[in-house]
Parts: structure tokens; C-alpha cells; sequence
């Protein structure tokens, strides 16, 4: 986060309804005279004056189709165009206007992205992935998702941490085969990965492992990459079939890459007095 747009507004509150109310954005921080909104990773804000800024546009974007054409329909009232596909910039949109004029815009790419996400969507958005679009995974990006795992915590900080990567067909089918079920998704994607740890580097093999795998699938949905954590499996076999010395700790197997549908649908969860016990 590193910039804020300001707007002179007439209608301060009447202006944060707005948005607050039909496009979903937060009070980010109130200082009175201005009030600063967020919305995913934008910051704006709207300021208190006799003057009212109505240039240019204020952009909202979104990771599907579906999204758009909900706050179409939303919006249908204030909107001036309908949604279409803008070939010149080979996105998805349609334009509005806010309670004071201003041109508002909202828009769906359609193509890849280099990453945006706040840790809280990163937190929010990860999904276990199971099906996967034939799109090649590239080793530069996922040297760049390992960069980001290059800081999951260890145990006195030893790293003992460690990947195991193949885009083997045939030794990732002979890999999902050592698990009676569940591990389908590992032959449906591109590559898999093995997430390991050097029990004679950390007194901790087991936790550093884990905590390792996590990161490696928050980083992994930064750069539009699925996961799902494939354990349960024949270690013994495994280990044989990745060359993984006996006594090193296997958190589990992974399949990456693109999903074949991006799926924002936030499952149930637990409220937070569910799970925080105090005594």
C-alpha cells in the first residue's frame, strides 16, 4: 500500500454512503475533514470543500465476469453503459456515475495478472484446488512463489525446509497411486510438489515442514496458483519415488497450477467465539 486518491467533495457523508453502501469499500481511516476508503487494494478519499473533483475515473476491478455484471445489476440506475468486452484493453466493464457526477468504472481482466492481493484476501481467497486448466506454469513464476517462501518461520531459524518439484506424468501418476483416495488432483495439474524437511538441520522437522507448506500455497494463490494439501499417503513409497532419504519428514504433496475455475465462494465458517476459548 503506498498511495491515496483525494477527492473535494460537497457531500462528504452522502458520497462514503455510497460507496460504503452499493459498492462495499470500508472506512479505512476517518479524519474528519477527510474520510479514507479501501476497497481491496485501493485507497480514496473524499474531502470536505465548496469545490467537487469529477476528472477522470475511479477504477474497481474483480476476479470474474460474474462479479461485474452483480454490480450491473446493482447499479443498473446510475450506470451509463452496459457491460461489454473492451477488446483495445481486453477487459470486461461497464461505467457509472456517483452521487456527485464522478465517472466510476468496473471491470473484470481478461488475462493473467501480476499480484494484488492484501494478505487478509490472500487469508480469505486461498481454496484447495482440484481441477486444473492446461495452462503451462512457468518456472520463473514459481521461482517467484519460492522467493516468498523463503521466509516461513523455522526453528531457530535453521531453514531446514525444502522442495521437491516434477513435471514427471509418469512418476506423478505412480505418486497419486500410493494414496487409496484423494489424490486424483495430483495427476490433474501441471507439476507437483513435495514439501520436506532435514531432520539432522532442525530439532522441529514436523512443524517446520508444515508451517513451510502453508506458506508455500498463501504464496502460491498471490500468483493465481491452486493448491490442495494431498497427505495420508504410503511414505515409505513416496520417499522411494522422490529419492527422499529415510529420515526426512514429508508435511505432504501438492498439485500446482492455474485453476481451471476461479471459485470466490466464501465456505461456512466457524464465528471467532467458536474457536477463542478464554480461561
Amino acid at each position: 500500500m503506498s498511495g491515496i486518491l483525494f477527492n473535494r467533495s460537497r457531500d462528504v457523508e452522502g458520497t462514503v454512503e455510497f460507496y460504503t453502501q452499493n459498492i462495499g469499500a470500508s472506512v479505512w481511516l476517518d479524519q474528519k475533514q477527510c474520510i479514507i476508503l479501501q476497497h481491496g487494494n485501493l485507497l480514496f478519499s473524499f474531502c470536505r470543500s465548496e469545490k467537487i473533483d469529477a476528472f477522470g475515473c475511479i477504477t474497481f476491478f474483480y476476479h470474474t465476469k460474474e462479479e461485474v455484471d452483480s454490480m450491473y445489476e446493482k447499479l443498473k440506475d446510475v450506470a451509463t453503459s452496459e457491460p461489454q468486452v473492451n477488446q483495445q484493453f481486453n477487459i470486461y466493464n461497464f461505467f457509472a456515475k456517483d452521487p456527485e457526477g464522478r465517472t466510476i468504472e468496473f471491470q473484470v481482466f481478461n488475462h493473467r495478472l501480476r499480484p494484488f492481493y492484501l494478505s487478509d484476501e490472500c487469508l480469505v481467497l486461498r481454496r484447495s484446488v482440484r481441477e486444473f486448466s492446461n495452462e503451462p506454469v512457468s518456472d520463473q513464476l514459481l521461482n517467484e512463489v519460492f522467493d516468498l517462501c523463503r521466509y516461513s518461520p523455522t526453528s531457530k531459524n535453521t531453514q531446514a525446509f525444502y522442495f521437491i518439484k516434477s513435471r514427471d506424468k509418469k512418476l506423478i501418476k505412480n505418486l497419486a497411486a500410493q494414496k487409496e483416495r484423494g489424490a486424483t488432483p495430483l495427476v490433474r495439474a501441471p507439476l507437483i510438489l513435495a514439501v520436506c524437511t532435514d531432520p539432522n538441520k532442525t530439532i522441529r522437522p514436523e512443524e517446520d515442514a508444515c508451517i513451510a507448506a502453508t506458506y508455500l500455497m498463501l504464496a502460491a494463490t498471490q500468483f493465481g496458483l491452486g493448491t490442495c494439501w494431498i497427505g495420508g499417503m504410503n511414505t515409505k513409497a513416496v520417499k522411494d519415488i522422490l529419492s527422499i532419504p529415510e529420515g526426512h519428514y514429508i508435511a505432504c504433496l501438492t498439485p500446482i497450477g492455474f485453476p481451471q475455475q476461479i471459485d470466490i465462494t466464501l465456505p461456512k465458517r466457524r464465528a471467532v467465539a467458536e474457536f477463542v476459548k478464554e480461561i
